[in-house]
């Protein structure tokens, strides 16, 4: 019963899209509009790749935090919260110094 509400909530058209695409697809335009070699091009699509990868892990630790009953499993959960938060700050740093759109989601 719980189901058809959310078919309805998922297909909300803008928030339907994926935000990964959205970004490549965002430097793509920009890398067409710009003389930008093909390495910036690869340049681009990896630090998207690793913001979005980095996204993932972040999720799933929280996950593991939230519901795991092993106190092992949360100590690893938070140990991969605290390493991988700040190697998002890192990737989000190099994405603005070289103008690279990020993904806003998974």
């Amino acid at each position: 019963v719980v189901l058809p509400p959310l078919l309805v909530a998922c297909s909300a058209g803008e928030s339907n899209k994926d935000p990964v695409a959205e970004a490549k697809f965002q430097n793509e335009k920009r890398i067409g509009e710009e003389d930008v070699t093909e390495r910036q091009q690869r340049d681009a699509e990896f630090v998207v790749n690793a913001a979005s990868r980095g996204m993932l892990l972040m999720e799933i630790s929280q996950i593991a935090l939230r519901k795991a009953s092993s106190p092992a499993v949360k100590t690893l959960a938070q140990t991969m919260l605290s390493q991988h938060s700040g190697l998002q700050q890192d990737v989000k740093a190099l994405a603005a110094q070289k103008s690279i759109v990020l993904p806003s989601g998974l």
